[in-house]
């Protein structure tokens, strides 16, 4: 009885901030930590967590919420494969402090490969493949940045510029 609480507690909070935006011709679904203070605004891990929670109840829309994570990866100069730590979802969002643009220029570990596992643990081996296949290059991309930029001393390591790329915000 407490689990069949707790599931629609949980199905009722991820509906009330759950936001859906349209952008390049596509549709994509991610859930807001807070409706009233993060109104249209999508952060990194938070999204994983969602996805892996949200994952109990809908395979699709816990990969959505991935997938809302890989529209914003740079493409192209020196920062090419980041994916912003925080997005604004709005069409007139572009901060100063930003650069002008609707997301930070910082990012998080890379957890999103591991959500996917986590999310996909009981999938089909074929469901399993397609979807990772979808993300390889993105998330290789990703990952590759972080050795590109934030390997700075040779040693293998990466290393975080800012505190609120550890989670410590």
């Amino acid at each position: 009885m407490m689990c069949e609480k707790l599931s629609s507690i949980v199905k009722t909070l991820l509906a009330g901030n759950k936001q859906q935006v349209a952008m390049d011709g596509a549709l994509y679904t991610f859930h807001q930590p807070s409706p009233k203070a993060y109104q249209r605004m999508s952060w990194l891990w938070d999204s994983c967590f969602h996805a892996v929670v949200n994952a109990h109840f809908s395979i699709e829309e816990a990969l959505s919420e991935l997938r809302s994570l890989l529209v914003h990866q740079l493409e192209d100069g020196a920062d090419a494969g980041m994916i912003p730590h925080m997005r604004f979802w709005h069409e007139d969002a572009k901060l100063p402090e930003f650069h002008n643009q609707a997301c930070s220029w910082i990012t998080n570990p890379p957890l999103i490969g591991s959500c996917l596992v986590h999310i996909l643990a009981s999938r089909p081996e074929a469901e399993r493949q397609i979807v990772f296949d979808e993300f390889y290059l993105p998330l290789s991309n990703y990952h590759h940045w972080f050795e590109r930029r934030r390997e700075l001393f040779n040693d293998g390591l990466v290393v975080n510029i800012h505190p609120w790329e550890t989670g410590r915000d």
